[in-house]
């Protein structure tokens, strides 16, 4: 099978539930005579499910990325298995709009929460192993520009929502808000741009910093010894 058939394929699951994310914000529907202040009220009501929205589409959005680089970009060429575990990872995707509703309707219950972060984790652990597969399945052909780097980089993006998602299972126990804050991080965190080699730079500066002091120290020890030994021969020849 061609690739861009299962590109395009995806691009048309994708935008097909972004869209349908906006049918869960329904109107609100007030009798009788209706002053702008009610209308507000009534519109601060459905706070809730705009965050859902906002916070679904974010996902969605980041999933969409991730589906591009591992397929378009990693993978040169498809087989059956590659396609069949592409189809699960869009299964799941294409139920980002039920479990999204659910949070916005019930967002200080902890099962609904806990149904989305469950979800992410699935998600999360489809397009993992299409990754996995992608890399190292023998007849799929990879990239020659892609580098070690990237791949951890990528392993740590896939890893980053599925860990938030646990941290707000348990936090839902405690605070249904902090919960929420970990969804949102998870996404943020990833759609932001540079930040992820940014944040690599700094650790590799602070790791390469580290090295040096202890080199540095482990010279000025090295050394010390070496003085306290030419002291000690010095004083058993005098």
């Amino acid at each position: 099978m061609n690739k861009l058939r299962l590109t395009t394929l995806a691009d048309g699951i994708f935008a097909i539930v972004m869209t349908l994310m906006v049918l869960n914000l329904k109107v609100p529907e007030l009798i009788g005579l209706v002053s702008s202040q009610k209308l507000w009220s009534a519109l601060l009501m459905l706070t809730p499910a705009f965050v859902s929205y906002i916070l679904s589409f974010a996902v969605l959005t980041n999933y969409w990325m991730a589906h591009h680089y591992v397929v378009s970009i990693y993978a040169q060429n498809i087989d059956r298995r590659l396609i069949f575990w592409n189809m699960s990872f869009l299964m799941a995707i294409s139920l980002i709009p039920f479990s999204a509703h659910l949070l916005g309707s019930y967002v200080t219950t902890p099962l609904s929460i806990w149904f989305f972060s469950l979800h992410i984790i699935v998600i999360g652990a489809l397009l993992h192993h299409l990754f996995y597969y992608t890399l190292r399945a023998t007849n799929i052909r990879n990239s020659s520009a892609i580098t070690q780097k990237d791949i951890q980089l990528t392993y740590i993006r896939i890893f980053i929502p599925p860990i938030c998602a646990v941290l707000a299972v348990y936090l839902s126990f405690f605070n249904t808000k902090v919960s929420i804050y970990f969804l949102v991080f998870a996404v943020v965190f990833n759609l932001l741009p540079g930040v992820l080699h940014r944040l690599d730079r700094i650790l590799g500066t602070l790791l390469t910093k580290q090295a040096i002091q202890k080199r540095v120290l482990s010279v000025r020890v090295q050394t010390s010894r070496n003085h306290k030994k030419v002291a000690k021969v010095a004083w058993v020849i005098k």
